[in-house]
């Protein structure tokens, strides 16, 4: 689904903006550069405030639109193993799908995933991690997630059961994964607004696992994405046995680069960093 001209032209007149106002901050405090320092008597009730008090905040501004432009450059990822178990090194075999996006986007990768974590999973190793939306509620990723050129969110796969504490697993209701996925993307939605076509959901799955699972687990997904009005990448059949490791669940080098040339193929996402 291509990106919307709606989605286009706010991140657009966001770079047209920020960029205005980092020309205008920096050209203001040259001009204040030049004004003689105030003298030490109080300044009159009601009268302009002295040109230090103008050139920080001329500063400060200009400070604050550099740092709104980085975060534009950011590639955010929320994802499970298929994410965490891959590294941002350009050209190794461990390459993740995520950093040879970046790569492509000349964007920065902020990567929040753990292996086994999902929308209602926070780990199946020992139960413990992060599921998706306890790495959404860190307040220090509110700001990342409102200002990103693009999202990514990938996973579902680990879902399908949740682990117990003694070592068993349970299958996960449909219902309770439905509202799990459902408190996450409308908590993304309110963040960076309604129709956000530069958020990109994505269910990767290898050949190994049952295809009744695969299936009820991403229609799931792919609805409440659709619902929000987010872009579904679909990669039905895109990890097989000959693109994924010995687990036939986690794709080798071939298998993330089929996953970035399908998200840049059925997605916007060169658009979401024009």
């Amino acid at each position: 689904m291509p990106v919307s001209h709606l989605a286009l032209l706010r991140h657009r007149l966001s770079a047209v903006l920020i960029a205005a106002f980092v020309a205008f901050g920096l050209a203001a405090a040259g001009v204040v550069a030049t004004v003689p320092a105030a003298s030490s008597s109080p300044s009159p009730a009601g009268s302009a405030p002295t040109p230090e008090v103008v050139a920080q905040v001329l500063t400060d501004t200009a400070a604050e639109s550099l740092a709104q432009a980085r975060l534009a450059r950011t590639l955010l990822v929320f994802g499970d193993s298929i994410s965490a178990r891959f590294n941002d090194r350009v050209g190794d075999p461990s390459q993740g799908f995520w950093s040879m996006l970046a790569d492509k986007l000349d964007a920065r990768p902020n990567v929040r995933a753990e292996g086994g974590s999902g929308f209602v999973n926070p780990g199946l190793v020992g139960c413990t991690g992060n599921t998706f939306g306890d790495h959404l509620a860190q307040p220090a990723l509110t700001e990342v997630v409102a200002g990103a050129g693009a999202v990514i969110i990938e996973g579902g796969r680990t879902d399908t059961q949740t682990c117990r504490r003694d070592g068993g697993y349970d299958l996960v209701p449909k219902g309770r994964v439905r509202r799990a996925v459902e408190s996450f993307m409308s908590e993304v939605e309110r963040l960076r607004g309604a129709g956000d076509a530069c958020t990109i959901v994505v269910v990767p799955w290898g050949p190994k696992g049952l295809a009744d699972n695969r299936d009820r687990i991403t229609r799931v997904v792919r609805n409440a994405a659709l619902r929000h009005g987010f872009t579904f990448v679909d990669t039905l059949g895109l990890l097989t046995e000959t693109n994924t490791l010995e687990d036939r669940v986690h794709p080798n080098r071939d298998g993330n680069r089929a996953l970035t040339r399908a998200i840049l193929r059925q997605s916007g996402a060169e658009g979401c960093f024009a």
